[in-house]
């Protein structure tokens, strides 16, 4: 399970800051909750997580962040195939120095093959600003 979630996690890292989207959107169930710092918002489908991705790529290349690094704070015992992950991402950047980090709670359940994230907690965001630009973003209906 570990190496799962390990794989699961460096992939999600390597496309944000590659801006391929598309290699995560089957990671996640939808309707996906998903707090910022304490703010709620529901993404009702992928077409309702890119732009909050597109958001994020951009972020990461105006701030020249070049590699982030996943590390598990903590997994739960699952029940009933569900589970939360703790993660703190540590930003790298260009001139190879420690760049901010986020962090967030995963919540998960493990399916037959996959691992889908059915809700996002992010307790600390590496640019805050990003907070209020997902939050404005317009959602499907």
């Amino acid at each position: 399970m570990l190496k799962i979630i390990k794989d699961d996690l460096a992939l999600r890292g390597r496309a944000a800051l590659d801006g391929r989207f598309e290699a995560v959107l089957g990671q996640y169930n939808f309707p996906l909750p998903m707090f910022l710092e304490g703010a709620r918002t529901v993404l009702a489908s992928s077409n309702d997580l890119l732009p909050a991705l597109a958001i994020l790529h951009a972020d990461l290349l105006r701030r020249k962040i070049i590699r982030l690094i996943p590390e598990i704070i903590a997994i739960d015992l699952p029940r009933a195939g569900r589970f939360r992950t703790w993660v703190r991402w540590q930003e790298t950047q260009a001139d190879l120095s420690a760049g901010r980090i986020s962090q967030v709670v995963y919540y998960c359940r493990q399916t037959e093959g996959a691992l889908k994230t059915e809700m996002m907690d992010y307790t600390l965001l590496s640019n805050p600003d990003l907070r209020e630009a997902i939050l404005e973003l317009p959602l499907s209906a």
